[in-house]
C-alpha cells in the first residue's frame, strides 16, 4: 500500500533538479510514489528528470503545457494513490533520507488528518530552522484542528502533509499567487486533527542563485489578486477567523516593508493598492507579536506616504551599506539582506 504520494511541480529548474530528485529517490522507505509534473518547461528539465528517474518504478511523470503551479499540483493529485499527499517544489529538497519513513511511522501510530512539521531555510552563509507556526515552538503531539483556529502559519505547502481523501478539486484555485494559502485553509477546514512535528523535514532554497530582483518582479495584478483571494478565504472559512486576520495583517505589513525596497514608480503603485486595503486590516494588540511587525505597525502611516516611504528606503539602504562595509572589514565575504 502506498502511504505517501509526493507531488513535485517543475518549471525551468534544470540547475536544481539533480539535488531535488536525489533527495526523493534516495528515501529509505519504498511504500511511496513520486509524481513529477513538468509544467511546460522550456529548458532541459524534462530530459534531466527522465534520466534521473528512468530506473525507479515509484516515479510517475506528467508532461503538460504551462498552466501554473496550482493546476500542476492538481494534475499530480489526480493520479496520486497514497493515503497522504505531500506537495513540494522542485528547487528545494527533503532534509534527509529518513524523512518519509518517519512521517509514515507517525501516520501508522496516530492517523492524523494533517501533519505540520518544520523546515530549514538554506541561505548562502548558513541554514536556519524555521518556525512554520509563527511564535510557536512545536511540541510533538496530535491536536484537534481547533488548535489551528487562532494560529498564524506559513501558507506554503512544503511542511504540511494532508490525508488524500480530504482533498478535492475545489481546493485548487486557478491563481499563481497565494494559491497555496487558499489550499491550506480549504483543506484544514475539512480536517478534524493535526499532528505537530518539531523536526525539519524540508530544505527551502533561499540562496542568491534562486532569488530574482524584487524590482523586476513586482506585478500589481498579482498583488491585487492576492488580497481578493484573502477576502475569499475570510468569507469561506469562518472557524479560522482569528488566524486569517493575522494572515491578512502580516501580508499587508510585508507589502508595506516591500514598498521600501522598490524603485519610486513601483513603490507608488504598491502603496496605492495598500491604501485601498488598509481598512480591511486589523491592528489589534497581540495580532502580530514579533518586533519586526510591531515596528512596521508603529510606522505604517509613514510607510503609506510615498515621501516618507522614500526616506525609510534611503535609511534602510544606508544601514545595509554600513553593514556590508563592516562585514568586509571583519573579513566576512557574504551578507544576506534581511528585513
Amino acid at each position: 500500500m502506498i502511504k505517501i504520494s509526493i507531488v513535485s511541480t517543475i518549471y525551468n529548474k534544470e540547475k536544481f533538479l539533480k539535488k531535488h530528485v536525489s533527495s526523493l529517490i534516495n528515501q529509505s522507505i519504498k511504500e511511496v510514489e513520486f509524481i513529477f509534473v513538468n509544467d511546460g518547461s522550456t529548458d532541459s528539465s524534462l530530459d534531466i528528470l527522465n534520466n534521473l528517474t528512468k530506473n525507479d518504478s515509484r516515479v510517475k511523470i506528467i508532461n503538460q503545457s504551462n498552466q501554473g503551479p496550482n493546476i500542476a499540483r492538481k494534475e499530480g493529485f489526480k493520479v496520486a494513490h497514497g493515503e497522504y499527499v505531500y506537495f513540494i517544489d522542485s528547487d528545494d529538497s527533503i532534509s534527509d533520507n529518513n524523512v518519509l519513513q518517519n512521517l509514515c511511522n507517525i501516520i501508522d501510530k496516530n492517523k492524523p488528518d494533517c501533519i505540520c512539521a518544520q523546515i530549514i531555510n538554506q541561505y548562502d552563509n548558513k541554514d536556519v530552522v524555521d518556525l512554520c507556526i509563527y511564535g510557536t515552538n512545536l511540541v510533538e503531539k496530535k491536536y484537534p484542528i481547533s488548535y489551528m483556529y487562532d494560529k498564524l502559519f506559513r501558507p506554503s505547502l512544503c511542511y504540511k502533509i494532508f490525508k488524500r481523501e480530504l482533498i478535492s478539486d475545489d481546493d485548487f484555485v486557478n491563481e499563481r499567487n497565494f494559491e497555496d494559502c487558499y489550499f491550506s485553509y480549504s483543506v484544514l477546514n475539512k480536517c478534524k486533527s493535526i499532528y505537530t512535528y518539531p523536526k525539519a523535514i524540508y530544505k527551502v532554497n533561499r540562496k542568491n542563485e534562486n532569488n530574482n530582483s524584487l524590482s523586476s518582479n513586482l506585478d500589481t495584478n498579482k498583488i491585487s489578486n492576492k488580497y481578493n483571494l484573502l477576502k475569499k478565504i475570510q468569507s469561506n472559512f469562518r472557524d479560522f477567523d482569528i488566524s486569517i486576520k493575522k494572515m491578512y495583517t502580516k501580508t499587508f505589513l510585508d507589502d508595506l516593508n516591500l514598498s521600501c525596497l522598490l524603485n519610486y514608480r513601483e513603490a507608488k503603485e504598491l502603496i496605492k493598492i495598500l491604501q485601498q486595503e488598509k481598512s480591511n486590516v486589523s491592528f489589534e494588540n497581540g495580532l502580530i507579536t514579533s518586533n519586526h511587525y510591531k515596528r512596521i505597525k508603529i510606522f505604517r502611516y509613514f510607510y503609506l506616504n510615498i515621501i516618507t516611504n522614500r526616506i525609510i528606503s534611503y535609511y534602510k539602504s544606508g544601514v545595509l551599506g554600513l553593514k556590508i562595509i563592516v562585514k568586509k572589514i571583519l573579513g566576512v565575504k557574504k551578507w544576506k539582506r534581511k528585513y
